[in-house]
């Protein structure tokens, strides 16, 4: 039964939405982020949970043509949930945070503009939404890196002008 489980949760990592393994993919990654007890780990968690819904979303646009809306949410909010994660982060571990998130947002930003001349009209301006979403977010970061400088502590959650709807 053991090595079922373990063959099946191994087989569901390659799934994306759609797929019979896609459920389990999911309660593995709740599972996972319910065992991280500390916040930098709850916070590399989310990373890799957006990069998993960034390469799904990219999968399911290549088989399917058509954009999945809620994952593209999916993977915004994850990115997002990241930041907010680090609230209790020690000072010193932060700024890497921090970096990772804004290296994820570039990223991110970058394939979803590389996606955009695939889709229709009305998930053009989907993308084009998360594309704005992802160019406030970089202008944020640029700003707490420039106060940071003068010698202000590190905003540790995204401004309002950053969060998913």
């Amino acid at each position: 039964m053991l090595l079922v489980f373990w063959v099946a949760t191994n087989a569901s990592a390659q799934s994306v939405p759609g797929d019979l393994l896609y459920p389990l993919k999911l309660a593995t990654e709740r599972v996972s982020f319910a065992l991280a007890l500390r916040s930098d780990q709850r916070a590399e968690l989310r990373l890799t949970f957006a990069d998993r819904r960034l390469t799904e979303l990219v999968s399911t646009l290549q088989s399917d043509a058509e954009l999945d809306a809620d994952l593209l949410r999916n993977l915004l909010r994850q990115a997002e949930l990241a930041l907010d994660e680090a609230g209790p982060m020690p000072d010193e571990t932060y700024p890497f945070l921090l970096a990772k998130v804004e290296h994820f947002n570039t990223y991110q930003k970058a394939v979803l503009e590389r996606l955009k001349p695939r889709v229709g009209k009305s998930d053009s301006q989907l993308l084009t939404d998360a594309i704005s979403l992802c160019d406030q977010r970089e202008r944020w970061i640029r700003n707490v890196w420039r106060e940071s400088e003068s010698g202000e502590p590190l905003k540790r959650r995204w401004g309002p002008e950053c969060r998913c709807d």
